[in-house]
């Protein structure tokens, strides 16, 4: 292992390469269009995390509600469980 890579970001690749692998299997996608996915999913997440800490700011509930409910479906397609169950839980508690 990389002297510079810690023990959580060695397990967090670990885990994401087997994600990968099973979406991979999943799909009958190559691991390289696997890998865009991810990409494009990060980009995604990073834009709706943001919608979903203004909207919570806002009190905007419907907005809450069917921006969770969409990263919910996201992250369920992409076999990401831990990113599924909470936009799950925000969606429920909205």
């Amino acid at each position: 292992m990389n002297n510079n890579m810690n023990k959580e970001s060695f397990n967090n690749s670990c885990y994401i390469n087997h994600v990968m692998n099973q979406f991979s299997e999943k799909t009958g996608l190559d691991i390289e269009d696997c890998i865009e996915v991810y990409e494009d999913f990060y980009k995604y997440i990073t834009s709706t995390l943001e919608t979903l800490k203004n909207t919570i700011v806002s009190e905007d509930y419907n907005l809450i509600r069917y921006t969770a409910h969409n990263l919910k479906g996201a992250a369920g397609t992409l076999i990401l469980e831990s990113i599924k169950i909470i936009a799950s839980e925000i969606e429920l508690a909205a």
